[in-house]
């Protein structure tokens, strides 16, 4: 509430007023000392009597006087800095320019440590008893509820908005990340050694490659890194139309709807099957691709149809497949462990385009390098992985 009832104008100026005639009366002999104490009774009932009216002016003291020390930290630290962008100036002028979101901040932070003297009982009872304290505070909240309550309401989208970006520009002081070129008219993507933001620089491995068809089959055994791979791919294309550095030397792609299929699980709730929530994530993508929306689609698809048997996935992955690259200029990166989807081909007749990841020995060791190799892949290691853990 912004408006500041005319009845508590009067009550504040009232209260103060009479126990100042009650003392200055009394000095003067005219009235007796009991005077002072009826006049203190009288301005404790006002105020206090009316506690219920004045909250509902001071509630906004309540809900962001808390906090109101740490958004003030905050907005600090963003007025002192100084910046290039004409995004980020925009943002420091709502922040530090006059009248701005420091200023109700600051002015927020008084009205709560005025209003935290009710943890004293003793001093607050004299001063509502004698000056009317709480109609003074709620002047204050209202006065500041009409000047400042909207401009304070933006610090949140202000500060969240600055968070969203520090958090972006932090994966460049981490890791070493260029700036991606997007190219609207660009048909595929190219990337030099291409790593994933979220595995340690020591272990991370990075990937080139130039993906240029609209079907590309990624094969390989357990654990080699065609899942990982995807990801790394995706994350990175999300990095990018974000603004962000990507992790890699270069990486040159066009826009794309991103749509992916990975880690899709059942859902007992609702009854359905990991295979059939794989079937409705792959639906969207077709429907989408359908539609012949101006913004092509790239589909990544971990482990088609893993959630049935062998002989139905390979015929179902290759009916989904082809009906998602039946237009041109969509992409879909698809991982496998059946090779026979590596004979597919596109509507022209040519070949998908087939890579894969495999894994070498060493002493009995199995051993995986993560490097993305051409063509399809020719090895299995699901019997050496049951005789590493001891069932076979």
């Amino acid at each position: 509430i912004s408006v500041f009832p005319i009845w508590m104008w009067a009550a504040m100026i009232l209260v103060p007023l009479l126990n100042i005639l009650s003392i200055a009366l009394f000095i003067c002999s005219v009235l007796p000392a009991w005077t002072i104490a009826v006049t203190f009774f009288f301005g404790l009932v006002c105020t206090w009597g009316t506690k219920a009216q004045q909250d509902q002016i001071i509630s906004n003291v309540y809900l962001y006087g808390l906090s109101s020390d740490d958004y003030l930290e905050l907005l600090s630290c963003i007025k002192e800095e100084t910046f290039e962008s004409e995004y980020l100036k925009k943002l420091h002028e709502d922040v530090a320019g006059n009248g701005g979101m420091i200023t109700a901040a600051s002015k927020l932070k008084a009205i709560g440590n005025a209003y935290n003297i009710a943890y004293n009982p003793l001093v607050h009872m004299l001063l509502s008893g004698f000056t009317g304290w709480d109609f003074f505070l709620a002047k204050a909240a209202a006065d500041w509820n009409r000047n400042y309550e909207e401009i304070f309401l933006k610090t949140f989208d202000v500060i969240a908005e600055f968070e969203e970006l520090i958090s972006l520009s932090v994966l460049s002081y981490i890791k070493n990340t260029t700036l991606p070129k997007v190219d609207l008219n660009k048909q595929g993507l190219q990337f030099t050694q291409l790593s994933h933001p979220l595995i340690d620089e020591g272990t991370v491995v990075s990937n080139s490659a130039d993906l240029n068809k609209n079907l590309t089959v990624i094969t390989g055994s357990n654990m080699s890194g065609k899942t990982t791979f995807l990801r790394t791919i995706a994350i990175n294309m999300v990095l990018a139309y974000m603004g962000a550095g990507v992790v890699a030397e270069s990486f040159e792609l066009p826009v794309f709807r991103i749509f992916t299929s990975m880690r899709v699980m059942d859902d007992a709730a609702s009854g359905t099957s990991t295979f059939y929530a794989e079937i409705l994530r792959i639906k969207q993508m077709a429907e989408y691709i359908g539609e012949d929306n101006p913004i092509k689609a790239i589909c990544f698809i971990d482990e088609i149809f893993k959630g049935t048997n062998s002989a139905d996935r390979i015929v179902g992955a290759e009916k989904a497949l082809q009906k998602l690259t039946a237009k041109d200029g969509n992409m879909v990166l698809v991982s496998t462990h059946d090779f026979e989807l590596c004979d597919l081909k596109e509507k022209d007749g040519t070949p998908a385009e087939n890579y894969h990841f495999e894994e070498h020995y060493e002493q009995d060791e199995l051993l995986f390098d993560y490097k993305l190799k051409e063509g399809r892949c020719t090895t299995r290691n699901a019997m050496a992985l049951l005789k590493l853990a001891g069932l076979v």
